[in-house]
């Protein structure tokens, strides 16, 4: 399989993100993705994290950049969860990723912020949404509780009754926090 194909896969599979390491593992080597960048085919977006522009970009195309940026056992934190869900009008300015490993990335076209914690004990509450791992909604609900003005908390308990994310009974526990 050429080269070009097998990246335009690997994007196909990840929201349009190819990371460095990934091609490489795949058999391509990152001059050739540099050859494509120069032509455009590719973008970069954050050291060793492309774009494929011949793949079509979804919801989930700059949560992927911003995870794959960091790297590792990164996942999408409770505000970009919040707002990926479109609940309560919460609109980060960045996308925030928690992840227990250093990061030192300082060249990235994604607006981005690591917040360095541990990662959650228990599995259910990084879930997986498209192949993305992102905080679960009710722990992202949980943190939001403390961080956010309770108007805009209570709005977004509601959307989230309203959408069908969360039951009235789960809402009515979280509104109690």
């Amino acid at each position: 399989m050429m080269q070009t194909a097998i990246l335009r896969e690997l994007a196909a599979e990840n929201h349009g993100i190819i990371s460095l390491e990934e091609a490489e593992d795949a058999g391509v080597t990152a001059s050739n993705i540099r050859k494509l960048a120069q032509r455009g085919r590719v973008r970069r977006v954050a050291q060793g994290v492309y774009r494929h522009q011949e793949v079509p970009g979804d919801t989930y195309t700059d949560l992927a950049a911003a995870l794959a940026a960091v790297g590792g056992d990164a996942y999408i934190e409770w505000d970009s969860v919040l707002a990926h869900y479109g609940l309560g009008d919460i609109v980060p300015p960045y996308i925030r990723v928690g992840s227990n490993r250093r990061y030192r990335g300082t060249q990235h076209k994604i607006p981005l912020k690591i917040e360095k914690t541990s990662v959650p004990s228990s599995a259910h509450h990084v879930v997986l949404r498209e192949g993305v791992p992102m905080l679960s909604l009710e722990a992202a609900l949980e943190k939001a509780a403390l961080r956010i003005p309770r108007d805009k908390y209570e709005k977004a308990l509601a959307d989230a009754v309203k959408q069908g994310y969360l039951s009235r009974s789960a809402a009515r526990k979280l509104k109690s926090l």
